[in-house]
């Protein structure tokens, strides 16, 4: 038995709440049944290769609903078999089996307040038809005939083997704080009016060398200034260094510099630091030029784009199948107009069909007007370029990766950043596999989404529904 095809290939189908699949389809693959965070039962399921065409999607191993194949083939149907392991579970089981005939209690009362003419409205009539809730419950339980004869019997309604009770705690100082919902937070701590955040601890992450706030039309002094470090916050702040670089391989090969070998990961480091010597170039007032190492440096020849795309992505005909081969490499570029040119350039050398998914733009009807509409007409916008936003003409091929723009399911790695590669196309979908996260080799659908860029300085509010992705790399400075 299959479920599906739902999520965003059939948006429409009966088990989509807000959205998203309430029986949570499709599943992920593993090799192993194993037990998730919430205590359920993640059954194996294994990639087989194997799928079934349901109407125009494939569907794998990921949309088998669970059987028991020993109870399918003695009763000749489908019975749901789960692991009870959580009170809800029991409760759901134990509700289906004891709750008999479907019936219902009703109660029909007039409600007749008016007073008649001439007279007073009296008070104990006025408040004659209030609902009185805990009447309701008490007069509407229904009990079936099979939870009553399990009641009278008194039969066991459940069984714990052994039994846990679970104990919560503190460490010192951490205890919880209970406080009424009128009570302000200057009440329950008077000492935190006079700190930083009330008092709450803040954990602030990331390479401030690295990741600058974005302030747009603005210089190297504005964009510093409006660091986390420049405010006056930054004295509160508690700053933990890390002492490994994570980012780099540990067997990286030293690098030289002015004739000594030095270690890749210390050079970086020096780099990030601003502690790496600098020289002068031609008439510069003071030294300002840092030395490239040989070993990283790649001579640009009679074409810079095809020496970078040879170094970067050699032998990309043969090994695009390859997982860590596409996951292991990327280029970044610091301007948009690069990003094309290079897409373009490694996309013509993988093989198969090029396909091409053009946007639909139009201008927002609800913050624009009629004359709007006939100032940027579709042809306008389909040439618009914006930062963070795909362009107009996106083009792929089954095995190139992509990059996703947009926060589609962060429980599920699919982020702005993630990198992902094309298995399937469809004239409205795209299935790709994960490269990168805690969902690495997870199968998933990209749909069509409505997006408008965050520039506020284009005239009207531009509307452009496309595949939230970019191919292979992105402008790493947005």
């Amino acid at each position: 038995m299959m479920h599906g095809p739902c999520g965003s290939a059939n948006p429409k189908c009966p088990c989509m709440i807000r959205g998203r699949c309430s029986k949570y389809f499709p599943k992920s693959f593993t090799d192993n049944t194993v037990i998730d965070a919430d205590g359920y039962a993640q059954y194996r399921r294994r990639d087989d290769k194997q799928n079934v065409k349901c109407g125009k999607v494939f569907l794998d191993n990921r949309h088998v609903v669970p059987y028991h194949r020993g109870l399918l083939v003695k009763y000749q149907g489908h019975i749901n078999v789960e692991w009870c392991n959580r009170s809800l579970a029991i409760k759901y089981l134990f509700k289906y089996i004891g709750k008999g005939p479907d019936m219902a209690t009703i109660v029909l009362q007039r409600e007749d307040n008016q007073p008649t003419t001439g007279e007073l409205p009296s008070t104990s009539r006025a408040t004659a038809n209030e609902r009185d809730e805990v009447k309701t419950y008490v007069s509407c339980r229904y009990v079936s005939a099979a939870e009553a004869c399990w009641r009278l019997y008194d039969f066991p309604i459940h069984h714990r083997e052994p039994f846990v009770q679970r104990l919560y705690f503190h460490l010192e100082n951490e205890q919880e704080v209970r406080f009424r919902d009128d009570e302000t937070l200057p009440q329950v701590d008077p000492d935190a009016s006079s700190k930083s955040f009330g008092g709450v601890t803040i954990l602030l992450g990331g390479d401030f060398r690295q990741v600058l706030p974005v302030v747009p039309k603005k210089g190297r002094a504005d964009i510093v200034g409006a660091s986390i470090s420049k405010s006056s916050l930054w004295n509160d702040c508690t700053v933990f260094n890390l002492v490994e670089n994570m980012q780099i391989e540990k067997n990286v090969p030293a690098v030289t510099i002015d004739g000594r070998k030095v270690p890749f990961r210390d050079w970086v480091l020096a780099l990030g630091d601003g502690t790496e010597q600098t020289t002068n170039f031609d008439d510069d007032t003071e030294p300002s030029w840092i030395k490239i190492p040989a070993e990283v440096y790649l001579k640009p020849g009679d074409n810079p784009l095809q020496t970078m795309v040879n170094e970067i992505y050699a032998h990309l005909g043969e090994q695009h199948v390859q997982m860590e081969y596409i996951r292991d490499r990327a280029i970044l570029t610091p301007l948009n107009e690069y990003v094309e040119a290079v897409n373009n350039e490694v996309l013509h050398r993988l093989p198969g069909e090029l396909k091409i998914y053009r946007s639909y733009d139009s201008v927002c009807k609800s913050a624009s007007t009629a004359v709007d509409e006939v100032l940027y007409p579709p042809e306008y916008l389909n040439s618009l370029k914006f930062s963070g936003l795909p362009n107009h003409e996106l083009q792929v091929k089954v095995g190139s990766p992509i990059m996703l723009l947009r926060n589609l399911n962060p429980k599920k790695s699919l982020c702005n950043g993630t990198r992902l590669i094309v298995t399937r196309c469809y004239p409205f979908l795209v299935e790709t596999r994960i490269l990168t996260g805690t969902w690495i080799g997870d199968i998933t659908f990209i749909p069509r989404i409505n997006m408008s860029p965050a520039d506020k300085t284009f005239p009207a509010m531009v509307k452009r529904k496309q595949f939230p992705y970019n191919c292979l790399l992105r402008n790493d400075s947005e």
